[in-house]
């Protein structure tokens, strides 16, 4: 029978370890916890670990989103007493899908009127990646966005926002303008600016090791359909690999047009993800 606990600073080899079994599939909470140079991953979140036999077994980030890595019947048992046993509640359960689903459903048995009625729940979010030349040519209009184009680069995050998440992001205490305003410090934000106007952007939201992670990415409505989303997005990943073996993404599975230009850029399907949304 194993136990949770809160990770120590002694454990920090092992949790480093056990997240780079499956990189692509951590890569968020392994980029946090590369990131903070501590074991509290930031964002008012916690790590615990689940041992068994004085091994590691699982990771659950609980924060206001919920990271449960690995599962089997006693490991998801003890998430959800672990996490029933709090007052507050998350905004979101993200992760593989395996964990992610078997957590969820175990949650919403146990307490339907609390966990069973999720904002969204996207249950097959196609997990794609990368580690080669585009197979087209890349556009070359993509720039890293600066701190003077906050604005307009807020603005379009905003909009890409509410068109995935169907709602307006947080921004209590500028929130939001903050966590923006941190990728494009990082060099983390690509874009096409015209008329400063965000006609095109995408952000790498992780990054561990040599691996990276996009997300945010949005073309502006009079822009689609002609063409330029493929040539954007290999522009991005040509970007990217100039600092990074390996690129990787996720996309809903119902969103045809936006695999397809996955595809055609040259990702290929690597895993199956999950979001629980609140």
């Amino acid at each position: 029978m194993g136990q949770m606990a809160l990770i120590r600073e002694a454990d920090r080899p092992d949790v480093g370890r056990f997240l780079a079994r499956q990189p692509i599939d951590n890569i968020a909470l392994a980029s946090r916890f590369a990131a903070s140079g501590r074991l509290d991953p930031g964002l008012g979140g916690h790590l615990w670990g689940y041992w068994s036999h004085r091994q590691l077994k699982a990771v659950l980030y609980d924060g206001m989103t919920i990271y449960p890595v690995s599962d089997g019947p006693a490991i998801l048992a003890a998430f959800a007493r672990h996490l029933n046993a709090k007052q507050a509640h998350p905004a979101a359960i993200v992760g593989r899908r395996g964990p992610t689903m078997g957590l969820w459903r175990l949650l919403s048995d146990q307490r339907p009127g609390v966990w069973g009625q999720p904002r969204l729940l996207r249950d097959h979010q196609q997990v794609m990646a990368i580690d080669c030349r585009p197979a087209i040519e890349p556009a070359t209009s993509l720039e890293i966005v600066g701190l003077r184009q906050l604005n307009v680069y807020h603005q379009a995050s905003r909009l890409m926002y509410i068109e995935e998440l169907e709602q307006n992001p947080s921004d209590l205490h500028g929130a939001y303008r903050d966590h923006v305003a941190s990728l494009i410090n990082r060099q983390c934000a690509l874009a096409v600016i015209r008329a400063d106007q965000v006609m095109f952007k995408a952000d790498i939201v992780a990054s561990a090791d040599d691996i990276c992670q996009i997300g945010g990415v949005w073309l502006a409505p009079p822009w689609r359909g002609k063409g330029w989303s493929a040539p954007l997005m290999a522009g991005v990943v040509a970007h990217c690999l100039q600092r990074f073996r390996r690129v990787c993404l996720y996309v809903n599975q119902h969103n045809r047009p936006a695999l397809a230009c996955y595809r055609r850029v040259g990702f290929t399907l690597v895993g199956e993800c999950a979001s629980i949304v609140y």
